[in-house]
């Protein structure tokens, strides 16, 4: 038993190592002036099923809002942090940004690799995200995240 962990073990690496050669380099998104943009530090970890939490700024124009994101999807192995930057469109009111979003991403990463989705919640609200990775994770992942405001700063919506 031991032997055929130790080689599903070795595949899952082989097949993060191949994914993240197929993702391209990482570099924050290039958001348009009309985009607003989030930066957040996320921490995931997961056998299968992963969950992750974290806090962050969204910024549109001059404005500045804290938030926190947490949720959790499938197919996730490993234990690391996310330092994440999003472009969002598709903003119509602001009270159109918290919510549920659904995503399909994916990240590779022995000690420090990437992650990229694209996640969009029910209003029709678009999040493009970069993310540099520090700690082993392996995701491709079908997931659910929930984005709200923080009480100590929450907009007028």
């Amino acid at each position: 038993m031991i032997f055929r962990f130790h080689k599903l073990f070795h595949a899952c690496w082989m097949a993060s190592a191949m994914f993240a050669g197929m993702m391209p380099a990482y570099a924050h998104p290039k958001c348009r002036q009309e985009d607003g943009s989030i930066n957040l530090t996320l921490h995931e970890t997961g056998v299968v099923v992963g969950y992750g939490s974290g806090q962050g700024v969204f910024t549109e124009g001059t404005h500045h809002y804290p938030v926190e994101i947490k949720g959790g999807g499938l197919l996730t192995f490993g234990n690391a942090t996310l330092q994440a930057t999003a472009c969002v469109t598709n903003l119509n009111r602001l009270s159109d940004l918290a919510g549920t979003y659904w995503t399909i991403g994916g990240a590779a990463s022995i000690t420090n690799g990437i992650f990229v989705a694209d996640m969009e919640n029910a209003r029709g609200v678009d999040m493009h995200v970069q993310a540099q990775v520090h700690g082993p994770l392996i995701a491709g992942q079908v997931a659910r995240f929930s984005l709200q405001f923080m009480s100590n700063n929450r907009p007028d919506i």
